[in-house]
């Protein structure tokens, strides 16, 4: 009987400039932004996530969808990875906002467990 393994796919420090936000000066200029995701499944035979297909996904739908709000972003992200990849179990999916403010880092932070 073969044993199945949990693995954590992880992309860190994920750094590119889009428009997100509600601020008008968020609007008009693009910003920098830092997305850090994990994603967890049991690992068998010739199963796995491609981890170039993660990355390339959170940019182009970050910068394409243009969202308002950290909270919208999360979800639809969270769950546009779990429909790339359905054998994601439980997922972590955090967006920074490192110079929105001069003296700290804001971020929201998802994690999503599915059934």
């Amino acid at each position: 009987m073969k044993s199945k393994q949990e693995m954590a796919v992880k992309v860190r420090d994920l750094a590119f400039d889009t428009i997100i936000g509600l601020l008008p000066i968020e609007r008009e200029k693009p910003q920098r932004v830092v997305v850090n995701c994990t994603l967890y499944y049991q690992c068998k035979s010739e199963v796995f996530i491609d981890y170039s297909l993660v990355k390339d996904y959170l940019i182009t739908t970050i910068q394409r969808k243009q969202f308002k709000k950290l909270e919208e972003a999360v979800v639809f992200l969270t769950q546009g990875l779990k429909d790339l990849f359905p054998i994601i179990h439980r997922s972590e999916l955090e967006i920074i906002k490192p110079h929105i403010f001069d003296n700290c880092k804001v971020s929201l932070c998802l994690t999503q467990k599915f059934k």
